[in-house]
């Protein structure tokens, strides 16, 4: 499981997840759990999902504003995020990296964070 610096690494991602959408940045995910998810962590901007939109009508309602890709980081979620990425102009794949790259031997979904995020808190409230 995740040490103390990689968790304090993980709500560090979160926190600026929730900044940036907060600060106008369209979040891209790939369903209605991933929504679900990201608005039980505290992100409150708005979330596109792009399994139920057309890519083109996602593409549209972007316009000019940041993207930030958070498609799951397995095989399917990386084809999406590669598709997202090379047809919009904005997209911003930090997030994505970072989470993936943290939690990407625990969890492979954006739905199953709040869970981890939550068992985490558990093995580490008292060190925190």
């Amino acid at each position: 499981m995740l040490g103390l610096r990689e968790f304090e690494r993980l709500l560090r991602v979160v926190e600026e997840l929730k900044t940036r959408s907060s600060c106008g940045a369209v979040v891209v995910v790939e369903g209605r759990r991933d929504v679900a998810a990201l608005r039980s962590l505290g992100v409150e901007g708005e979330i596109i999902e792009a399994s139920a939109t057309p890519i083109s009508a996602v593409v549209d309602a972007i316009g000019g504003r940041e993207v930030i890709i958070l498609t799951d980081w397995d095989s399917r979620g990386r084809v999406m995020k590669d598709r997202l990425s090379s047809l919009i102009r904005n997209a911003n794949l930090e997030i994505w990296n970072e989470l993936s790259s943290i939690t990407g031997r625990y969890i492979h979904s954006v739905e199953e964070l709040p869970g981890l995020i939550e068992t985490l808190y558990g093995l580490h409230r008292k060190r925190m």
